[in-house]
């Protein structure tokens, strides 16, 4: 399990965000899910059971994240799945998975009978279970916040071959859907937790611009971000030097304000990659003044930089290391032929 997909996991294990992540995603925002619902169930790592020939076997349970639903007398299984590619398995996978966890409530209901020996007629026997016995539905959600759309198999069909001949089976063959939920796809303003902030600016982080203008837009959440949702975007969008301006950016309130970190972050950068520049166009000019037998090409380099810096043009400093062609022109343009 790499670092990312430890991050959103440990996340979304949180309740408050499961609920949220669960009522925007299936539920349109409506409050359908609450916390004091939900119940993590405690698993050993690997579930001990006997199979058809009574030999024991075991499970091993590795659901990236799982909660019971306890609402009233009910009770429901819902699970989510994190991806950030693409599995062209994907539904045979969630399948596995569901199969096994009604595998085990049919494992739970038979010890149960077989304990207080009320099964009374064959078909009873047959089954292990009594004909009134219902299993608790489980639901998987596959949560792809990879590059672009889930365009590969959605369903157990997706991944069957029903060409030509097999094309008569196709109706006789029981479907598994697999219920995605796409990142480029999610309305973050369905969310209310941190992820709201966490999804829009995953959405955005490819494009540096538009992740600047959420911010922007968003700057009364963002000034108070809570500890879990920071690390878990400093983690997702690759941005882990955000850890470095966390505490000096620290509210009042205890939140976090990451509006002004990631413009900390950014002034560092630029002003590393100014000096970077800098330390880059002598080091270039002493080989040129190397080449010509002369130190004319350090002292030149080096005045064209200091007149970029006076003239506010510090941008143009990397590109004066690394092209020729920029340095004789912007050496035209300041005189410096």
């Amino acid at each position: 399990m790499g670092e990312k997909n430890e991050s959103i996991c440990s996340y979304l294990n949180k309740p408050d965000i499961f609920a949220d992540f669960i009522n925007g995603s299936l539920f349109s925002g409506n409050k359908v899910i609450s916390v004091e619902e939900l119940e993590t169930p405690v698993f050993t790592g690997k579930e001990m059971h006997k199979d058809r020939e009574g030999k024991t076997v075991s499970k091993l349970r590795n659901r990236d994240v799982v909660k019971f639903r306890k609402g009233g007398e009910q009770l429901a299984v819902i699970a989510v799945e994190n991806q950030d590619e693409l599995n062209y398995i994907m539904p045979f996978r969630c399948m596995e998975y569901d199969v096994e966890d009604y595998a085990k409530q049919i494992r739970r209901i038979k010890k149960r009978h077989e304990r207080d020996g009320d099964l009374k007629d064959s078909a009873e026997f047959l089954s292990g279970i009594k004909k009134e016995d219902k299993l608790n539905p489980v639901v998987t959600v596959i949560f792809y916040h990879g590059e672009g759309t889930w365009n590969t198999c959605k369903s157990l069909h997706d991944m069957l071959n029903f060409k030509k001949e097999n094309v008569i089976m196709r109706r006789y063959t029981p479907n598994y859907e697999s219920l995605i939920i796409s990142l480029q796809e999610m309305d973050e303003n369905k969310y209310e937790t941190g992820l709201r902030e966490l999804i829009g600016v995953m959405k955005r982080s490819s494009d540096k611009q538009r992740m600047q203008e959420y911010l922007e837009e968003n700057q009364q959440r963002f000034q108070k971000l809570d500890d879990d949702t920071y690390d878990v975007i400093s983690v997702m969008t690759n941005h882990k030097k955000l850890e470095y301006f966390k505490e000096q950016n620290r509210t009042k309130e205890g939140g976090v304000n990451m509006c002004k970190a990631f413009q900390e972050m950014e002034d560092e950068a630029r002003e590393r990659g100014y000096q970077d520049g800098i330390q880059r166009g002598i080091q270039d000019g002493m080989q040129q003044g190397m080449q010509q037998g002369t130190l004319l090409g350090e002292e030149k380099i080096i005045k064209l930089i200091k007149k970029l810096i006076e003239a506010g043009r510090n941008a143009e400093i990397l590109a004066v290391t690394e092209s020729p062609e920029v340095r004789k022109r912007l050496y035209q343009e300041f005189a410096l032929v």
